[in-house]
């Protein structure tokens, strides 16, 4: 960076806003965002005063920033340091009331067009007749999309996301997405460990795109969900109707981006539907568990290259930070909860804060599901909760005595629910099903689910089996899913977090409700209270 200098530019909604202008390129402009974090809006290069390139408005400012944004500033210049007086501007006109003297907008130049994947096109004759292969045909309404897009949750949006040094960065190149889609930040890569707060703040740029744009012109799906919708066509031989969906739409939002399933049928389709956002300039974002070196296996089957876009890492937040999210989490689903019980949940559930975010949607629920009046405090219900109870795997014989059992009769209204476990526990089916029913017992739980599916999973296939399980719950009509993780023994064991991870992602993703036991936790009251908690809060 070249010269900076910063003026007032005070609004009635934020009269301690100033402009900053910048003479150098976009990697210093980057570099400005990157420092000064969510405090920047969105940058331009048009109506810029003579002498400099790019101007960003600096938000709510007070007296004691200046002295620290100064400092920050002078260490990004490319030549020695100006005077103070020279750069801050004491009193100055609003930037809107400047005249016309800008310098000529600096463009970023827009990357070649690559010659392969083609763009998508329209077909000028019907779509050929669906083909026998491939799950039936859903409703008409949702044939040209099938089930591709999701739905946007209201209360993550940016009023409810908390910012501070985790996910700054990542804030304001998600808002600069949001004001000007298509410019600077193509593709906008998100990632970071679960817990992270990837998905409140992809919900957020979705709905803000979503409001500028228009809900039909912004598609937000999953990387499961996606390549599910990819698979039904290529298989139908009917992708003409899924091309149209993606060529009217002029944002592409993806979740779960780690997950999307690639395989030599829907290769080209999909890297064709990429190829149509990013070469038309077309806003893409995308978030990752994994960091951008770990999916460049996807980026080559895609034919596309994250570097032409940002990359951005969120955190995990600091303690005190994890505590406000719990808050502001049942404030934004209209619960009240007293902050005794707060503070005594997150005393049982310990420092994990992973797991807090589990049990705080657990809690939530609960209390909605059995309308729980929340004054009278929650102890009750997490003493039963929390009770320490152990016991070891059923021998034989208390296997026998439940080969019989027959879940309880459902509501007229209840939802298909899949049990999921490995080969090897075939023969604990029946004896896991009714100590799940048993379960719901204790917290008066009604009836919610008709058995519509025991599915075997391979342990030995560790890629595969998530899909295979999301695909066996949909072609069997179910709505929700129990899924038993591997025994010790298996060679899944040792990368039990990982599958459990992708395991709930894909089935949620699909539409399904979904609640994972560990193997070894498959013999507990508790245990299977918790997993009745996880469908609940998992509903889609």
């Amino acid at each position: 960076m070249e010269q900076w200098e910063i003026r007032p530019d005070p609004k009635a909604s934020d009269p301690g806003r100033h402009t900053l202008l910048i003479k150098g390129g976009m990697k210093d402009v980057a570099a400005v965002i990157r420092k000064l974090g969510a405090s920047c809006g969105r940058p331009s290069s048009s109506r810029v005063p003579k002498g400099y390139d790019f101007r960003l408005p600096l938000h709510r400012l007070e007296a004691g920033d200046m002295e620290k944004i100064n400092s920050l500033l002078d260490g990004l210049l490319s030549r020695p340091k100006q005077t103070l007086a020279s750069k801050i501007v004491p009193a100055a006109k609003p930037m809107a009331d400047e005249p016309a003297l800008a310098a000529a907008p600096v463009k970023r130049p827009l990357p070649p067009k690559p010659k392969e994947p083609p763009p998508i096109s329209i077909p000028s004759a019907p779509p050929p007749e669906a083909s026998s292969k491939g799950p039936p045909a859903p409703a008409e309404s949702f044939i040209k999309v099938w089930h591709t897009r999701q739905k946007f949750d209201p209360r993550l949006n940016f009023e409810s996301l908390l910012v501070g040094t985790y996910n700054r960065f990542a804030h304001a190149a998600a808002s600069s997405v949001v004001g000007s889609p298509g410019t600077m930040y193509n593709p906008l890569f998100l990632y970071g460990p679960p817990g992270c707060g990837k998905s409140h703040l992809i919900q957020a740029v979705g709905g803000g795109l979503a409001q500028n744009l228009g809900d039909e012109q912004v598609i937000f799906s999953s990387g499961p969900r996606l390549s599910h919708a990819a698979n039904i066509a290529v298989n139908r031989g009917d992708t003409g109707k899924l091309e149209v969906f993606f060529k009217t739409a002029k944002a592409m939002v993806i979740d779960d981006f780690h997950l999307l399933a690639v395989n030599a049928e829907n290769q080209g389709f999909l890297a064709r539907v990429f190829n149509h956002f990013l070469s038309r300039n077309l806003q893409v974002v995308l978030a990752s568990l994994y960091a951008p070196r770990a999916v460049s296996a996807l980026e080559e089957a895609l034919k596309m290259s994250l570097r032409k876009g940002w990359s951005v890492d969120l955190k995990t937040p600091p303690a005190a930070v994890q505590l406000e999210i719990v808050r502001t989490f049942f404030a934004a689903s209209g619960l009240t909860i007293e902050p005794s019980d707060i503070n005594d949940l997150r005393g049982r559930v310990g420092e994990d804060y992973l797991e807090m975010i589990h049990w705080m949607r657990r809690v939530a629920g609960l209390i909605q599901t059995l309308n729980i009046d929340t004054k009278n405090g929650l102890r009750n219900y997490f003493d039963i909760l929390f009770k320490t109870t152990t016991a070891p795997l059923p021998s034989s014989g208390e296997q026998m005595s439940s080969a019989g059992f027959a879940p309880p009769q459902a509501a007229a209204k209840s939802r298909g629910l899949a049990f999921v476990l490995t080969r090897q526990d075939e023969g604990m089916v029946s004896w896991m099903i009714d100590r799940f029913y048993a379960a719901a017992r204790p917290l008066n739980l009604p009836p919610a689910y008709r058995h519509a599916l025991t599915q075997i999973y391979d342990a030995n296939q560790p890629f595969g089996a998530p899909f295979q399980i999301g695909e066996g719950c949909l072609s069997a009509g179910a709505q929700a899913a129990l899924v038993v993780g591997p025994p010790q023994r298996s060679p899944l064991a040792g990368q039990s977090a990982e599958f459990s991870h992708a395991v709930l992602h894909v089935l949620k993703s699909l539409g399904l409700a979904a609640g994972w036991i560990a193997h070894s936790e498959a013999v507990t009251p508790q245990d299977f209270m918790r997993v009745h908690l996880d469908l609940l809060s998992s509903e889609p």
